[in-house]
């Protein structure tokens, strides 16, 4: 449920730009992976290993950070369900993503019988990843919400603060109040 806010073109364009960062920064962290495979000497299973690991731990870091980014987008946008929310960010962002890093645990011969079981393991990590992630998405989006809206509750003081016929009228209000509470107790 959208209260206020941003427009859907808005929105629509934050998860474009940021699915376009997200696949991005996949490919320079495997790029980056299999130059180091090749300069690397030493059993090539293990470097493989190694360097999809950290492929995986990079991209799944930069898919978090990449989720924040969308939490905030919602909140500017005005959204208020947490699971809309999660449901959006699941099905336009993590549904798609692929296991980052999985392209380098191929070989031949002996080196690809070996990989087979690191290519298992590398997946069952990426999926249990994903699926803790799309768990704490609704209450990652409440706890954001409710920092946001502190962040909004603080502007309004920090404002009321500049305006002084702002505080005035509010003490004015606040003693209004007290002596009319007053005179009622005293009848």
């Amino acid at each position: 449920m959208r209260v206020s806010g941003g427009s859907s073109e808005e929105l629509d364009g934050t998860y474009r730009v940021v699915w376009q960062h997200v696949t991005s920064a996949q490919g320079e962290i495997t790029a980056t992976a299999s130059t180091k495979i090749a300069a690397r000497r030493g059993p090539k299973a293990l470097i493989k290993r190694e360097c999809a690991r950290e492929a995986l731990a990079a991209a799944t870091q930069a898919c978090e950070t990449a989720v924040d980014r969308l939490i905030q987008a919602h909140l500017r946008a005005g959204d208020r369900e947490p699971q809309a929310v999660a449901d959006r960010i699941q099905t336009d962002l993590l549904n798609k993503l692929s296991a980052p890093g999985l392209s380098l645990l191929h070989g031949r011969g002996s080196e690809a019988a070996a990989l087979v079981r690191e290519r298992q393991l590398h997946l069952g990590d990426f999926e249990g990843w994903r699926t803790r992630c799309r768990s704490q998405l609704a209450d990652r989006f409440l706890a954001a919400r409710g920092e946001y809206d502190g962040d909004s509750t603080a502007r309004l003081a920090r404002r009321a603060k500049d305006h002084p016929v702002g505080v005035v009228a509010g003490v004015a209000l606040f003693v209004a109040a007290t002596l009319a509470a007053l005179h009622l107790w005293w009848r």
